[in-house]
């Protein structure tokens, strides 16, 4: 009996440090997890049924506004652009003939009205393969980076069929979810630090959006913080912690 008390003792005296290294290896109580994400991300998608004809931003490059990203085979619209062009000629001429035939009382009102509603048609459809010609290529619809292709050189996509992904790694937002009792306190403009994971730096932030529901499951609240200054070493998808001194 004496010897499995004293083996007791020494399996207890054993396992107290290994705790003690875990509570002191856990995050405090108050540490919330944070993600950062862009201010502005998108997934650009094909706006027709084409053939890609290049891409010319190389995967992970960054790219200015206006910059081209993909380029489409569009012969089939310019021949029917070429087309369009020239129906609405024609009912152009054919109006100017009608007018001409009105004037010497050969032609009726209801033969002008007509021919004029011809040329209004016939340039409409000019209008709309004209707008179908600006999807044949897609610029950067802000400065970002290229994060993700979607799609290769020569291959035929879909419409609405997702191409590529932008972030703009310039700007970013703090998501973190934190208890609702902390709204007795917490307000936008509220300061607290995040110290990120990738980087190991502590930087500055403040509240400044708040959700306005309460998660009833969870009892957490949604909030978006902001840090001042320009930071090239973070990059959007890294996480953290932040931690707030509660008032």
């Amino acid at each position: 009996m004496m010897r499995s008390l004293q083996v007791g003792a020494c399996v207890m005296a054993l396992a107290l440090p290994a705790a003690a290294q875990v509570r002191q290896a856990a995050p405090p109580a108050d540490a919330i997890r944070v993600l950062l994400v862009a201010e502005n991300e998108a997934v650009i998608s094909s706006q027709v049924a084409a053939r890609v004809v290049s891409l010319p931003a190389a995967l992970g490059s960054r790219v200015r506004k206006g910059d081209i990203l993909v380029r489409f085979d569009c012969a089939e619209q310019a021949a029917r652009l070429n087309m369009s062009e020239a129906e609405l000629l024609s009912a152009r001429e054919t109006n100017a003939s009608k007018q001409e035939l009105k004037a010497y009382r050969s032609a009726s009102e209801l033969d002008v009205r007509l021919a004029q509603a011809a040329v209004t048609k016939a340039q409409a459809q000019v209008n709309v393969v004209k707008a179908q010609m600006g999807y044949c290529s897609i610029s950067a619809p802000f400065s970002a980076r290229l994060v993700k292709l979607r799609v290769r050189a020569h291959e035929t996509v879909a419409a609405g069929q997702p191409l590529l992904d932008l972030v703009d790694n310039s700007s970013f937002r703090f998501q973190l979810h934190v208890p609702s009792r902390w709204l007795s306190w917490l307000g936008e403009g509220t300061a607290f630090n995040i110290t990120v994971d990738e980087t190991g730096k502590t930087y500055p932030a403040k509240v400044k959006v708040i959700n306005g529901r309460v998660d009833p499951a969870s009892r957490t609240v949604e909030l978006t913080g902001v840090i001042a200054g320009k930071h090239p070493e973070l990059i959007a998808g890294m996480s953290g912690s932040a931690r707030f001194n509660e008032r």
